[in-house]
């Protein structure tokens, strides 16, 4: 007998009003409440993009999609805030489901969410009769890499003086240096996109984002860096492939769009950048790809 099942999309989690930005931040920084310069610098970003990112109303749509394209409910909860992944879990087991598809909208970072998925089903007293699918890792994906090689070439990865910069969002070594295979993961993404495109290795550069305020080295090299090598060796157009985000948020919107695009014109360079996936045909294909994957294993 074929258990019944619900689909649960997680992500990061964004406000939804400016005013929620410092009690976000204390969330973010396991409840240190944020400087006050800290918050006047994220709502700064945030007002740039329009006062609020499309992060959770996405990941409500591809939990749709995903779920249309499984035949389950889907269900979408951010980690960090509202919706919650505990308010999905209560819907999803509302509907008297036997089985959770856990299916994390960060395919390098899998594990963190899935956990949380489990602590709210625990806090349910639901681990002994719902069964929990955990979608591994799944950045070199086959749809998923034809789906950010795709973006790539539409941005223009094949022209003649175009570089790629792909990015990911940086963390802080000392993650890593615990055994944190991220790098790694994004990494091996990264070059099969880039040979799915046809770049060789001198017309494409990885570098890390969005580094953290935190104590301590992220990952790197930061565009910045990035955009001084290239410079020096003479390349004024970068495309950049934002492969470690499949959706629209403040780290793209702004980030990518407005801060590094800045950064490449007071060096003379021109970037372009890859359109995000979002809820796109192809990546909700993907995503119920891995799901089916997860649940034949």
């Amino acid at each position: 007998m074929t258990l019944r099942a619900a689909l649960v999309v997680s992500a990061h989690g964004t406000v939804q009003s400016l005013d929620e930005i410092p009690a976000f931040l204390q969330v973010i920084r396991r409840g240190r409440p944020a400087s006050d310069e800290l918050a006047r610098e994220v709502r700064r970003r945030y007002e740039a993009i329009g006062g609020r990112s499309p992060l959770t109303e996405i990941t409500e749509r591809q939990a749709t999609l995903v779920g249309e394209l499984l035949g389950v409910e889907g269900y979408a909860g951010m980690r960090l805030w509202q919706p919650s992944i505990e308010s999905a879990i209560d819907r999803a087991l509302s509907s008297g489901v036997e089985r959770i598809i856990s299916l994390p909208a960060a395919p390098f970072s899998t594990e963190i969410y899935h956990d949380a998925v489990a602590r709210a089903l625990a806090a349910k007293g639901a681990s002994e009769r719902v069964e929990l699918v955990r979608v591994g890792g799944y950045g070199t994906h086959p749809a998923l890499v034809e789906a950010f090689a795709t973006r790539a070439i539409e941005a223009g990865a094949l022209e003649r003086d175009a570089h790629v910069v792909f990015t990911a969002h940086s963390l802080p070594v000392a993650v890593v240096e615990r055994g944190d295979r991220y790098p790694s993961l994004v990494r091996a993404c990264v070059e099969q996109v880039a040979a799915r495109v046809g770049l060789d290795h001198e017309r494409w550069t990885l570098s890390y984002q969005s580094q953290g305020a935190s104590e301590g080295p992220w990952l790197g090299p930061t565009l910045p860096e990035v955009f001084d090598s290239l410079r020096e060796r003479g390349i004024s157009q970068v495309v950049l492939a934002p492969i470690g985000f499949l959706t629209d948020h403040v780290e793209v919107l702004y980030d990518l769009d407005i801060e590094a695009a800045e950064w490449a014109r007071e060096r003379g360079m021109r970037a372009r950048r890859a359109r995000t996936l979002n809820e796109d045909a192809d990546l909700c294909a993907a995503l119920a790809a891995v799901a089916r994957e997860a649940l034949d294993r």
